[in-house]
């Protein structure tokens, strides 16, 4: 069980995570057809020509993904390197059938 302070590290990591992950966008662009996405992958917007194909916005939301991703990184290394994360992960991954 955790002490209060120990908790309380914990959760300023996440907190300071949270805080990071708000603010990551990513951003593709093909074919004059540009997606940004947010941390979650979701899409936040898509801009360009009226007709456009389909394949160059689904394109575009792939770069996009790729864009956000080290950022994403970045923002959840403190919180995924904590022990008491590694540890949870581990028991979590062997018990769902993971590999």
């Amino acid at each position: 069980m955790m002490s209060g302070g120990r908790y309380e590290e914990l959760a300023a990591k996440v907190r300071r995570a949270q805080s990071e992950l708000d603010s990551v966008r990513g951003v593709g662009t093909i074919d004059g057809v540009t997606v940004e996405v947010g941390a979650d992958n979701t899409i936040t917007s898509i801009t360009g020509p009226r007709a456009v194909d389909p394949n160059a916005v689904l394109e575009a939301y792939r770069i996009a993904l790729g864009d956000k991703q080290p950022r994403v990184d970045s923002a959840m290394r403190e919180v995924l390197e904590d022990a008491r994360i590694s540890q949870i992960s581990t028991f979590t991954d062997m018990h769902s059938g993971r590999e």
